[in-house]
């Protein structure tokens, strides 16, 4: 599939270019999904990384909601694309990004601001949200579904909708009276909220998430699921980051996906997981790395689970015998 070129290598620009849109219809959005690039903001973009892996589908699906000024919700696995595609895309458009991090302790006041003591008296300082707003950055929360359902809420009116309006209070400088002022929506504002979960499902497995409202969920239009790429994208991914072998690559994701499958498992083998597992296997050797990047991540009957599950399979593909939980 032929990547794009790199955003440096491109001229930023907010007019019609059917050269550079030809480009991004093999990338996998299609011609009546194009979009323009944005007048870069330098500090905002984020970098470039023309090795990533890319899903075409969901690629497509983010491009029709930026397109058409819809809030994104991305849901899936750890490690599997959410915020990275998200980022990448960004990149490609030369659209700024402010990434908004969710917390169980994120408050209204961080996502649209507050007002702080300066040295010239009280002044407002926007919130995270509220920055991307006034000058036209997408704004990604993560880890959206760890924000209380009582926080999301204050999004409805603001920015999960067209309608919506971020008020502040201004000082009268003529008066000193306080009165309320609308903070004015760029057009190239959008927003995208990636999360592990979606109404509760899974929350044993994500500490801290947060089964968010019905209506907070309405209000975004379509879902969209990541997954763990393919095999062979997965693979692909291992060799490009860590220089391991083709058949290493491969059995090691083979590896991930038996222990994916099998539900006993209290723990989640995603691609973090796999990346980890892959330098060290280059620099300490099979054993050594399945100890320190899986066994000592897990409990110990996880880990006598995976090393029951696969250890032959491994032993076999890799062609390693010491594949111990315990031992130097």
């Amino acid at each position: 599939m032929k990547k794009p070129k790199p955003p440096e290598l491109r001229q930023a620009t907010t007019k019609y270019d059917k050269e550079w849109y030809s480009e991004i219809v093999p990338f996998g959005i299609p011609a009546t999904v194009s979009m323009k690039q944005r007048k870069p903001h330098p500090y905002w973009v984020p970098p470039w990384d023309n090795k990533y892996e890319w899903d075409n589908n969901r690629v497509e699906e983010i491009a029709h909601l930026l397109k058409n000024n819809e809030p994104i919700y991305c849901v899936g696995p750890p490690a599997t694309g959410k915020t990275t595609t998200c980022f990448q895309m960004a990149s490609m458009l030369q659209w700024g990004v402010r990434l908004v991090r969710c917390t169980g302790n994120t408050t209204e006041k961080d996502l649209f601001g507050r007002w702080l003591l300066t040295e010239k008296g009280m002044a407002f300082m926007p919130g995270a949200l509220a920055y991307a707003w006034i000058h036209g950055l997408w704004a990604i929360a993560n880890e959206f579904d760890m924000l209380k359902p009582e926080v999301a809420v204050g999004l409805h009116d603001t920015v999960l909708t067209d309608e919506g309006q971020i008020v502040m209070a201004v000082k009268d400088p003529d008066t000193g009276e306080y009165k309320e002022e609308i903070l004015n929506r760029h057009k190239n504002f959008r927003i995208a909220c990636t999360a592990n979960t979606i109404r509760g499902d899974n929350v044993e497995r994500y500490a801290g998430a947060e089964a968010q409202n019905e209506a907070t969920i309405s209000r975004f239009p379509y879902i969209i699921h990541f997954d763990y790429l393919a095999p062979d994208m997965e693979a692909r991914v291992l060799i490009s980051k860590t220089d391991v072998e083709e058949e290493t690559a491969d059995a090691m994701v083979a590896v991930a996906n038996i222990c994916r499958m099998n539900q006993d498992l209290g723990f989640i083998f995603d691609l973090r997981m796999l990346l980890a597992w892959a330098k060290w296997f280059k620099r300490l050797g099979l054993a050594r790395a399945t100890r320190g990047a899986i066994f000592n991540k897990v409990n110990r009957v996880d880990a006598l689970e995976v090393k029951k599950t696969i250890g032959g399979k491994l032993n076999r593909i890799i062609r390693i015998d010491q594949f111990d939980v315990e031992g130097e």
